[in-house]
């Protein structure tokens, strides 16, 4: 199986600020080939031109995973980087695509002075997601609820390792910041692309609060979230620990549990398996658990999950209603699974619902 291929730049696709899609025809192809389509990440490799050379790292295509048919650009063939590191971190470390960047604490950003000392989050409100789809209607919601106080709100998403690294690879974050509904964002760990960088979840809050002003900090895993149908074996766990993260540093952490009636797999019907054990299992004190209105018999099914698991008595359940949010968000082309805001309500109206009480929660303290 072919997991590694040389080709040649066909013809630019499109491009955008963080990447470019590229057709190109692999060296070894014969003329009755189609290209390849590719993504080339501009902060690994630079720009791409028409007629360069260039490594394709072909195994998610090879492997059928959840790419959309794309292959990935390893590097440029003869091109060489000229530019200054803009710092000395390095992201990927010890890969063949390790990269510096400039880390917001590190002693030459301009930055550090502000990070050097630990400062508490004093009660700025963090929103914990276990999917990267949940994202975009915690940010509708916030910036409903402060537009609707006259209030100019920041939203502050930070993208974990947990799933995909590059944020450029993130549709959503880039329509969420062209629409104004986010306003900045942090890669930490190996996660690299963002406005800052970090070098792990703890210093992003920080930043988060100290640097880019924020008055909702949003949490979670990029796109490509991978689960093994195992108690823990699953990306979204790092809910949990951005939940603890936020718990730690005097946030108020509020929890988006994963709530869908669309889903038909059993251990994500209802509330997912995956926000049981994180709340059960992971979190080591009581958090916020907003929920949207819901139906008489759904809303029995939701709480009758929390109850089984004594999560009733150890968080702070609350019910939202979002019924008028969600009516004017599901003209967004957003999706979860494949499923549209009308085909998965719930899903929808419960990370709305978190979106509203972080905003609320913002404006008592701003």
């Amino acid at each position: 199986m072919l997991f590694r291929t040389e080709g040649r730049v066909e013809a630019v696709l499109a491009e955008v600020s963080d990447l470019q899609v590229l057709a190109v025809r692999p060296l070894s192809a014969d003329g009755n080939t189609s290209p390849r389509k590719a993504i080339n990440y501009k902060a690994l490799n630079g720009s791409a031109q028409v007629g360069e050379r260039v490594l394709l790292n072909t195994v998610a295509v090879e492997l059928n995973l959840g790419t959309g048919g794309y292959d990935f650009v390893v590097g440029i063939v003869g091109k060489e980087w000229e530019d200054e590191p803009p710092g000395h971190l390095i992201k990927l470390r010890y890969t063949p695509l390790q990269t510096p960047v400039l880390a917001i604490e590190a002693p030459e950003s301009p930055f550090h002075p502000a990070l050097e000392s630990l400062h508490p989050l004093e009660g700025v409100p963090v929103v914990c997601c276990g999917l990267h789809s949940q994202i975009g209607p915690v940010c509708f919601a916030a910036h409903a609820v402060f537009k609707e106080q006259g209030y100019s709100g920041r939203v502050v998403y930070i993208m974990t390792d947990s799933a995909a690294l590059p944020i450029a690879w993130s549709h959503l974050v880039r329509e969420l910041k062209q629409n104004g509904l986010l306003q900045t964002t942090i890669t930490c760990g190996q996660a690299f692309g963002g406005d800052y960088e970090a070098i792990n979840l703890y210093s992003a809050l920080q930043a988060a609060k100290q640097v880019a002003s924020a008055d909702v900090v949003l949490v979670g895993q990029g796109p490509g979230n991978a689960g093994t149908q195992t108690a823990l074996g699953f990306s979204g766990i790092d809910q949990g620990l951005a939940l603890n993260a936020a718990l730690a540093l005097e946030g108020h952490p509020i929890c988006v549990p994963r709530i869908s009636f669309a889903d038909k797999r059993p251990r994500h019907y209802g509330v997912s398996e995956q926000t049981l054990t994180v709340l059960e299992r992971v979190v080591l004190g009581s958090v916020q658990v907003p929920l949207s209105v819901m139906p008489s018999q759904m809303r029995e099914t939701v709480l009758t999950s929390f109850r089984k698991r004594g999560l009733l008595d150890k968080h702070a359940v609350v019910e939202v209603e979002t019924d008028a949010l969600f009516n004017v968000m599901a003209t967004y082309s957003w999706t979860t699974m494949g499923r549209k805001p009308q085909e998965d309500p719930y899903f929808f109206q419960t990370a709305l619902a978190a979106g509203i009480v972080a905003a609320q929660s913002a404006l008592k303290t701003s």
